[in-house]
């Protein structure tokens, strides 16, 4: 679940007996107790893995838990604006703004599989479209780690929470 302008979005997902997933995607206004359900207004509705906000947008991560995954971007209407390439188990997306291009680069944070040491960051440039993948190894020159869990941005710095070297990067 997560909040923006006012609005919480989530997704429900279970199982029928033959193990067929049925994904319900919901929000909910608590100021009037409203229910829009689905609230992606979109034929396509993408497999979830997580759901985040960054900037105007909710992002809605999509993985199989062995392929690289994707990242779908709404706006609060429920049109999907950005389609965003990841890496493997993307979990959060972030935004910085960007001062020269005056739009928004987004990162996403992808936890890669438990204990492989694969955990990576994308880039997004939202104006070019251009996407870096292990943005984070190329200026660092090593790899983020085991089981990266958590990003945020303060300030002018960002934070990556990285479970499985007990670290803060």
């Amino acid at each position: 679940i997560c909040y923006s302008n006012g609005i919480l979005y989530g997704f429900f997902s279970q199982y029928d007996a033959n193990w067929n997933a049925t994904i319900t995607y919901m929000s909910y206004n608590p100021a009037n107790g409203a229910v829009d359900s689905p609230w992606i207004k979109e034929d396509f509705l993408p497999v979830p893995y997580k759901v985040c906000t960054a900037g105007d947008y909710v992002c809605v991560t999509s993985s199989d838990y062995t392929n690289d995954g994707d990242v779908y971007a709404y706006d609060n209407s429920g049109k999907l604006v950005h389609c965003i390439p990841a890496g493997l188990n993307p979990i959060k997306v972030v935004s910085v703004a960007d001062v020269k291009e005056k739009s928004p680069v987004y990162y996403v944070l992808n936890s890669g599989d438990w204990k492989t040491g694969n955990s990576s960051l994308t880039k997004y440039d939202s104006a070019t479209g251009a996407v870096e993948q292990n943005f984070f190894e190329s200026q660092n020159g090593r790899s983020l780690g085991n089981t990266a869990n958590d990003i945020i941005v303060y300030g002018s710095k960002m934070y990556i929470a990285v479970a499985g070297e007990s670290t803060i990067e």
